[in-house]
């Protein structure tokens, strides 16, 4: 078991084809806030378009989740799965701090899966990066605050009946 007490998961928000895009940037430049100069303190997990962004903030995640082969899209509701069994593995699942970054529109839907999938609501901070939109993203939902509700509200109806 790693030493390590703090740990920061991050999903991203939208995507370009081949580039993390402004959002995912800006969900970098947050993580790199909170680091600062203490990278052996954190674990990150990213997902894949965060993971590439940190490049540019010359930080490396330690986990990072991509899309299985079989898949072109994938869910929140996946990343933070895959991110919660790999803390499992890392043998994070009890007395840790763990950063959930996200696009502030993104917060709550994470908080709510990541509290789903048992990291303890005294555990849990949430921390999100600036408010920003990405009209490259191939993702229609993330290009404005308005394009995002109008989804936000349909999933939410749909999940009620579906297992999203």
């Amino acid at each position: 078991m790693m030493s390590l007490q703090q740990v920061i998961l991050a999903p991203s928000w939208g995507r370009r084809w081949s580039e993390p895009g402004v959002a995912n940037e800006a969900l970098a430049r947050r993580i790199s806030r909170l680091v600062g100069d203490r990278r052996e303190e954190f674990l990150i997990f990213a997902q894949w378009e965060v993971a590439d962004a940190l490049s540019a903030e010359r930080i490396v995640a330690d986990h990072v989740v991509r899309h299985p082969e079989f898949a072109h899209y994938i869910t929140t509701k996946y990343v933070l799965h895959e991110m919660c069994e790999s803390l499992r593995v890392h043998g994070f699942y009890r007395d840790f701090q763990c950063f959930l970054v996200t696009h502030p529109l993104h917060a709550e839907r994470c908080r709510d899966i990541a509290l789903g999938l048992g990291i303890p609501k005294k555990q849990l901070y949430g921390l999100e990066c600036e408010e920003v939109y990405d009209l490259g993203s191939i993702h229609p939902w993330t290009w404005s605050r308005s394009s995002y509700l109008a989804y936000e509200s349909v999933y939410r109806f749909c999940a009620q009946f579906l297992p999203i």
